[in-house]
């Protein structure tokens, strides 16, 4: 399955429609969530593998996803790793383009050359084709995730540094 998300703010209706035209003879269940049940309407006529819904859930639909289309917001880059989900990357402004870089520098996902349908199509491909090594990276990362303590830790480290002020 390739889920397809741009966050809850921006929402530009041409990615979206580059994605579709992108991955309409694609072999894989495409899940998009538009922002806005408003958005939905503008994507008529899509392939009956395309699931355009305004939102999801998307601690459950990363779960079985194969590929990530991002804006690479770090929420959603950070759930994405946490789940092992290797993500085509398609920042919408600065900080984003930021953990763009980053996610392809730790080899977690990569940056189309463009946002043109052959370009986020080849990028899909490249994640698939390497999926495993994608899924290795995914998980050394998604580890120190698992073993860094959670909340608890981080409201010790607070604590910590509040009382050193």
């Amino acid at each position: 399955m390739i889920y397809i998300s741009f966050g809850t703010v921006l929402k530009k209706p041409k990615l979206f429609h580059n994605c579709i035209e992108a991955l309409k003879d694609s072999p894989f269940e495409v899940i998009m969530s538009v922002g806005d049940e408003k958005n939905v309407t503008l994507f008529q006529n899509t392939p009956e593998h395309f699931h355009i819904k305004a939102s999801v859930p998307q601690l459950e639909v990363l779960q079985n996803t194969d590929v990530f289309i991002t804006h690479g917001g770090m929420n959603s880059v950070s759930e994405s790793i946490y789940f092992e989900v290797p993500m085509v990357l398609m920042p919408q402004h600065s900080e984003q383009n930021l953990v763009a870089r980053r996610a392809r520098e730790t080899g977690v996902g990569l940056r189309p050359d463009s946002v043109k349908p052959k370009d986020i199509r080849i990028a899909v491909e490249r994640v698939l084709e390497n999926k495993e090594q994608y899924k290795k990276n995914l998980r050394m990362i998604a580890d120190s995730f698992r073993t860094a303590g959670g909340p608890e830790k981080a409201a010790d480290k607070i604590e910590e540094v509040i009382d050193q002020l």
